[in-house]
Protein backbone atom coordinates (compact mmCIF):
# COMPACT_ATOMS: atom_id res chain seq x y z
CA UNK A 1 0.00 0.00 0.00
CA UNK A 2 1.63 3.36 -0.89
CA UNK A 3 1.76 5.95 2.03
CA UNK A 4 -0.46 8.20 0.25
CA UNK A 5 -2.66 6.39 0.35
CA UNK A 6 -4.34 7.32 4.25
CA UNK A 7 -3.04 10.94 3.54
CA UNK A 8 -4.91 12.14 0.42
CA UNK A 9 -4.66 16.00 -0.60
CA UNK A 10 -8.20 16.10 -2.14
CA UNK A 11 -11.24 13.60 -0.70
CA UNK A 12 -14.94 13.91 -2.19
CA UNK A 13 -17.95 12.70 0.76
CA UNK A 14 -20.90 11.25 -1.47
CA UNK A 15 -24.05 11.43 0.68
CA UNK A 16 -23.48 14.70 2.52
CA UNK A 17 -27.53 15.57 4.05
CA UNK A 18 -28.52 19.17 5.33
CA UNK A 19 -29.72 17.61 7.99
CA UNK A 20 -26.37 17.41 10.71
CA UNK A 21 -27.63 13.78 12.26
CA UNK A 22 -27.25 12.05 8.82
CA UNK A 23 -23.85 9.85 8.88
CA UNK A 24 -22.81 11.63 5.46
CA UNK A 25 -23.16 15.32 7.67
CA UNK A 26 -21.44 13.80 10.67
CA UNK A 27 -18.03 12.90 8.58
CA UNK A 28 -18.60 16.07 6.53
CA UNK A 29 -18.08 18.37 9.87
CA UNK A 30 -15.44 15.75 11.19
CA UNK A 31 -13.15 16.67 8.23
CA UNK A 32 -13.98 19.92 8.44
CA UNK A 33 -13.84 20.88 12.12
CA UNK A 34 -11.01 18.45 12.56
CA UNK A 35 -8.69 20.80 10.63
CA UNK A 36 -7.68 18.99 7.27
CA UNK A 37 -6.03 21.52 5.30
CA UNK A 38 -6.93 19.47 1.90
CA UNK A 39 -9.59 19.96 -0.43
CA UNK A 40 -13.38 18.75 0.77
CA UNK A 41 -16.19 18.11 -1.89
CA UNK A 42 -19.66 17.71 -0.94
CA UNK A 43 -21.56 15.38 -3.08
CA UNK A 44 -25.35 15.42 -3.29
CA UNK A 45 -27.61 15.73 -6.45
CA UNK A 46 -30.51 17.52 -3.28
CA UNK A 47 -28.20 20.59 -2.75
CA UNK A 48 -26.32 23.15 -4.46
CA UNK A 49 -24.67 23.80 -1.60
CA UNK A 50 -24.19 22.70 2.01
CA UNK A 51 -23.52 25.18 4.55
CA UNK A 52 -22.70 28.25 2.01
CA UNK A 53 -20.16 25.78 -0.02
CA UNK A 54 -20.97 24.22 -3.77
CA UNK A 55 -22.57 20.86 -3.25
CA UNK A 56 -21.93 18.77 -6.58
CA UNK A 57 -24.71 16.89 -8.05
CA UNK A 58 -22.42 13.67 -8.70
CA UNK A 59 -18.40 12.93 -8.71
CA UNK A 60 -17.89 13.54 -12.19
CA UNK A 61 -19.21 17.50 -12.08
CA UNK A 62 -16.07 18.09 -9.91
CA UNK A 63 -13.50 19.60 -12.05
CA UNK A 64 -10.60 19.23 -10.03
CA UNK A 65 -8.67 16.16 -9.55
CA UNK A 66 -10.02 13.92 -6.26
CA UNK A 67 -7.71 11.45 -4.34
CA UNK A 68 -10.12 9.65 -2.18
CA UNK A 69 -14.20 9.35 -2.15
CA UNK A 70 -16.09 8.85 0.89
CA UNK A 71 -19.15 6.83 -0.11
CA UNK A 72 -22.31 6.64 2.74
CA UNK A 73 -25.23 5.81 0.14
CA UNK A 74 -27.32 2.86 0.50
CA UNK A 75 -25.53 -0.23 -0.60
CA UNK A 76 -28.12 -0.47 -3.83
CA UNK A 77 -26.66 2.62 -5.22
CA UNK A 78 -22.88 2.38 -4.13
CA UNK A 79 -22.34 0.17 -7.88
CA UNK A 80 -23.22 3.53 -9.58
CA UNK A 81 -21.03 5.58 -7.09
CA UNK A 82 -17.90 3.49 -7.68
CA UNK A 83 -18.50 3.58 -11.66
CA UNK A 84 -18.19 7.07 -11.15
CA UNK A 85 -15.04 7.02 -9.09
CA UNK A 86 -13.10 4.85 -11.74
CA UNK A 87 -14.08 7.33 -14.77
CA UNK A 88 -12.32 10.31 -12.56
CA UNK A 89 -9.66 8.18 -11.89
CA UNK A 90 -9.21 8.61 -7.83
CA UNK A 91 -6.67 6.79 -5.65
CA UNK A 92 -8.78 5.75 -3.02
CA UNK A 93 -12.56 4.96 -1.69
CA UNK A 94 -13.65 4.42 1.41
CA UNK A 95 -17.24 2.66 1.36
CA UNK A 96 -19.34 3.59 4.89
CA UNK A 97 -22.51 1.91 3.87
CA UNK A 98 -23.25 -1.40 5.06
CA UNK A 99 -25.79 -3.85 3.33
CA UNK A 100 -22.62 -6.13 1.88
CA UNK A 101 -21.36 -10.00 2.73
CA UNK A 102 -22.51 -9.06 6.41
CA UNK A 103 -25.98 -9.29 5.16
CA UNK A 104 -25.87 -12.64 2.95
CA UNK A 105 -25.59 -13.83 -0.13
CA UNK A 106 -26.59 -11.43 -2.79
CA UNK A 107 -25.08 -8.80 -0.41
CA UNK A 108 -21.61 -10.71 -1.09
CA UNK A 109 -22.11 -11.06 -4.44
CA UNK A 110 -22.75 -7.22 -4.35
CA UNK A 111 -19.60 -6.39 -2.16
CA UNK A 112 -17.59 -9.07 -4.81
CA UNK A 113 -18.55 -7.05 -7.48
CA UNK A 114 -17.29 -3.37 -6.17
CA UNK A 115 -13.91 -4.69 -4.96
CA UNK A 116 -13.43 -6.40 -8.49
CA UNK A 117 -13.69 -3.61 -10.67
CA UNK A 118 -11.84 -1.36 -7.71
CA UNK A 119 -9.17 -3.97 -8.51
CA UNK A 120 -9.51 -3.57 -11.60
CA UNK A 121 -8.73 -0.40 -12.06
CA UNK A 122 -6.05 0.37 -9.51
CA UNK A 123 -8.29 2.05 -6.63
CA UNK A 124 -7.69 0.75 -3.07
CA UNK A 125 -10.71 0.37 -0.53
CA UNK A 126 -11.23 0.50 2.49
CA UNK A 127 -14.46 -1.49 3.94
CA UNK A 128 -17.15 -1.70 3.07
CA UNK A 129 -19.11 -1.25 6.44
CA UNK A 130 -16.15 0.81 8.05
CA UNK A 131 -16.59 3.25 10.60
CA UNK A 132 -14.08 5.56 8.54
CA UNK A 133 -10.38 6.22 8.96
CA UNK A 134 -8.45 9.19 11.08
CA UNK A 135 -4.78 10.14 10.30
CA UNK A 136 -3.93 12.78 13.07
CA UNK A 137 -0.59 13.35 11.16
CA UNK A 138 -2.68 15.41 8.51
CA UNK A 139 -5.71 16.59 11.19
CA UNK A 140 -8.09 13.94 9.09
CA UNK A 141 -11.12 12.49 10.93
CA UNK A 142 -12.75 11.20 8.00
CA UNK A 143 -14.92 8.89 10.28
CA UNK A 144 -18.72 9.06 12.09
CA UNK A 145 -16.91 8.73 15.35
CA UNK A 146 -18.67 10.97 18.08
CA UNK A 147 -15.17 13.10 18.49
CA UNK A 148 -11.63 12.67 17.53
CA UNK A 149 -9.55 11.96 20.82
CA UNK A 150 -6.42 13.51 19.12
CA UNK A 151 -3.14 12.90 18.73
CA UNK A 152 -0.70 9.97 20.56
CA UNK A 153 1.80 7.40 19.34
CA UNK A 154 -0.25 4.28 19.26
CA UNK A 155 -2.33 3.43 16.00
CA UNK A 156 -5.18 1.43 16.06
CA UNK A 157 -6.44 -0.99 13.24
CA UNK A 158 -9.92 -2.15 14.10
CA UNK A 159 -12.69 -4.73 12.16
CA UNK A 160 -15.59 -3.81 14.11
CA UNK A 161 -16.94 -0.29 14.03
CA UNK A 162 -18.42 -0.78 17.29
CA UNK A 163 -15.50 -1.91 19.14
CA UNK A 164 -13.69 0.80 17.75
CA UNK A 165 -16.49 3.52 18.73
CA UNK A 166 -16.13 2.15 22.45
CA UNK A 167 -12.07 2.23 22.13
CA UNK A 168 -12.55 5.79 20.71
CA UNK A 169 -15.19 6.87 23.49
CA UNK A 170 -12.53 5.52 26.46
CA UNK A 171 -9.48 7.23 24.90
CA UNK A 172 -11.52 10.67 24.74
CA UNK A 173 -12.71 9.84 28.63
CA UNK A 174 -9.13 8.87 29.64
CA UNK A 175 -7.11 11.84 27.70
CA UNK A 176 -5.62 8.86 25.33
CA UNK A 177 -4.49 9.81 21.69
CA UNK A 178 -3.65 8.20 18.53
CA UNK A 179 -1.71 8.35 15.46
CA UNK A 180 -3.99 6.72 13.27
CA UNK A 181 -7.54 4.57 13.65
CA UNK A 182 -8.50 2.72 11.15
CA UNK A 183 -11.64 0.71 10.98
CA UNK A 184 -11.38 -2.23 8.03
CA UNK A 185 -14.85 -3.67 8.52
CA UNK A 186 -15.40 -5.97 5.90
CA UNK A 187 -11.91 -5.82 4.38
CA UNK A 188 -13.08 -6.79 0.83
CA UNK A 189 -9.99 -5.05 -0.21
CA UNK A 190 -7.42 -3.17 2.30
CA UNK A 191 -7.20 -5.46 5.54
CA UNK A 192 -4.52 -6.24 8.69
CA UNK A 193 -1.41 -7.12 7.36
CA UNK A 194 -0.84 -4.68 4.71
CA UNK A 195 -2.57 -1.85 7.42
CA UNK A 196 0.47 -3.84 9.89
CA UNK A 197 3.26 -3.65 7.25
CA UNK A 198 2.33 0.40 6.43
CA UNK A 199 2.68 1.27 10.07
CA UNK A 200 5.89 -0.25 10.77
CA UNK A 201 7.23 1.90 8.15
CA UNK A 202 5.45 5.20 9.93
CA UNK A 203 7.74 7.17 11.97
CA UNK A 204 5.17 8.84 14.04
CA UNK A 205 3.45 5.32 15.29
CA UNK A 206 5.28 3.28 18.20
CA UNK A 207 3.43 0.59 19.11
CA UNK A 208 0.24 -1.01 17.04
CA UNK A 209 -2.79 -2.26 18.39
CA UNK A 210 -5.44 -4.04 16.66
CA UNK A 211 -8.92 -6.18 17.33
CA UNK A 212 -9.51 -8.41 14.49
CA UNK A 213 -12.34 -11.14 14.10
CA UNK A 214 -10.27 -13.27 11.51
CA UNK A 215 -7.06 -12.90 10.23
CA UNK A 216 -6.66 -12.74 6.24
CA UNK A 217 -3.27 -14.12 6.02
CA UNK A 218 -2.31 -15.77 9.68
CA UNK A 219 0.52 -17.12 8.45
CA UNK A 220 1.72 -13.64 6.78
CA UNK A 221 0.64 -11.72 9.62
CA UNK A 222 3.29 -14.22 11.76
CA UNK A 223 6.35 -13.68 9.07
CA UNK A 224 5.25 -9.60 9.42
CA UNK A 225 5.05 -9.23 13.32
CA UNK A 226 8.49 -11.42 13.76
CA UNK A 227 10.31 -8.57 11.75
CA UNK A 228 8.67 -5.30 13.77
CA UNK A 229 10.60 -3.20 16.09
CA UNK A 230 7.31 -1.97 17.72
CA UNK A 231 5.23 -3.26 20.30
CA UNK A 232 1.90 -5.32 18.43
CA UNK A 233 -1.02 -6.10 20.71
CA UNK A 234 -3.89 -8.31 18.91
CA UNK A 235 -7.30 -7.82 20.88
CA UNK A 236 -9.41 -11.06 20.70
CA UNK A 237 -13.09 -11.46 20.09
CA UNK A 238 -14.99 -13.79 22.14
CA UNK A 239 -15.51 -17.38 21.90
CA UNK A 240 -18.80 -18.27 22.88
CA UNK A 241 -21.73 -19.36 20.11
CA UNK A 242 -23.50 -15.70 20.86
CA UNK A 243 -19.91 -14.13 20.28
CA UNK A 244 -19.69 -15.92 17.07
CA UNK A 245 -23.17 -14.91 15.66
CA UNK A 246 -22.61 -11.56 16.57
CA UNK A 247 -19.70 -11.27 14.62
CA UNK A 248 -20.63 -13.16 11.61
CA UNK A 249 -23.87 -10.72 11.60
CA UNK A 250 -22.15 -7.46 11.83
CA UNK A 251 -18.81 -8.47 9.61
CA UNK A 252 -19.69 -11.49 7.70
CA UNK A 253 -16.85 -12.96 9.33
CA UNK A 254 -16.32 -16.22 10.79
CA UNK A 255 -14.95 -16.04 14.43
CA UNK A 256 -11.15 -16.62 14.97
CA UNK A 257 -10.74 -19.30 17.60
CA UNK A 258 -9.07 -18.45 20.82
CA UNK A 259 -6.35 -21.05 19.66
CA UNK A 260 -5.83 -19.70 16.32
CA UNK A 261 -5.15 -16.59 17.04
CA UNK A 262 -2.81 -17.11 20.18
CA UNK A 263 -0.79 -19.58 17.36
CA UNK A 264 -0.73 -16.39 14.79
CA UNK A 265 0.26 -14.41 18.28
Amino acid sequence: MKDSILSPKSIAIVGVSQEKNKIGSVIYHNIIEGGYKGKVYPVNPKYSEIEGKTCYPDLLSIKDSVEMVCIVIPSQFVGSIVNDCIEAKVQSVVIISAGFKETGQEGAELEREISTKLKEANIRLFGPNTLGIINNSIDLNLSFARKNPGKGTTSFISQSGAFCTAILDMALRDNIGFSKVISIGNKADIAENELVEYLLRDSETKSIAIYLEEFSDGKDFVEIAKKSTKPIIIIAPGNSQKAREAISSHTGSLATSYDTTLTAI
